[in-house]
């Protein structure tokens, strides 16, 4: 079974070409469905019709919260609030130059907050498209950030939606741009003295 990856990237500011980076400061790569969800899509018209049931229910003679209207007007309620709550998701990556990665994943649900994690430019060692295996056995390709350090060494950018390899490798060539410009960087690991760049 494969995951649904129709995604729609958008990059603020609006590039013209790939050597536009050079004069901006902040680039932030937007991945979000490009289809809306069922419930995005009639989402008012489901609300409103909801609502209408739940008055209509209320509004007869023969209305009891202890029978079938009472029952039936709550699971209506809680189908309207499950609807005007439900939203659809989109990941976020920041890249600041000579600042670091802030990545923003934004849940399916109004009351969730967004989760926002910072990597600075000093605990990166470099960003890599990586493949892995995700749910059973299905191979996919990842961007993430190798970092240094303690903890999570490695960073998986956009871990809820894992869009498609064209456009982590837009994503990939643009981001390396802005935060190392031109040079290229490489590590080796030295007996004793942990990474050190090669020159």
């Amino acid at each position: 079974m494969s995951l649904n990856k129709a995604y729609a990237l958008e990059i603020e500011p609006k590039l013209v070409s790939e050597d536009s980076v050079k004069g901006i400061n902040i680039l932030r790569f937007k991945i979000k469905p490009t289809e809306e969800g069922v419930f995005s899509r009639y989402k008012n018209g489901v609300v409103i019709a909801f609502l209408s049931m739940i008055g209509y229910v209320l509004q007869r003679p023969s209305f009891t919260w202890n029978g079938y209207d009472g029952i039936s007007a709550m699971v209506i309620l809680l189908m309207t609030i499950f609807l005007y709550f439900k939203r659809d998701g989109y990941e976020e990556i920041i890249i600041l130059k000579d600042i670091g990665i802030q990545t923003v994943t934004v849940g399916g649900w109004m009351f969730q907050t967004p989760e926002k994690k910072f990597i600075p430019l000093g605990d990166i060692i470099d960003l890599v498209i990586h493949e892995g295996f995700h749910g059973y056995g299905q191979v996919i390709f990842y961007l993430c950030v190798l970092k240094r350090g303690g903890g999570e060494m490695i960073q998986v950018l956009m871990p809820s939606l894992l869009p498609r390899k064209e456009v982590l490798v837009q994503i990939w060539q643009l981001s390396r741009q802005l935060l190392f410009g031109s040079n290229r960087r490489f590590y080796r690991r030295v007996p004793g003295q942990g990474l050190r760049e090669i020159e």
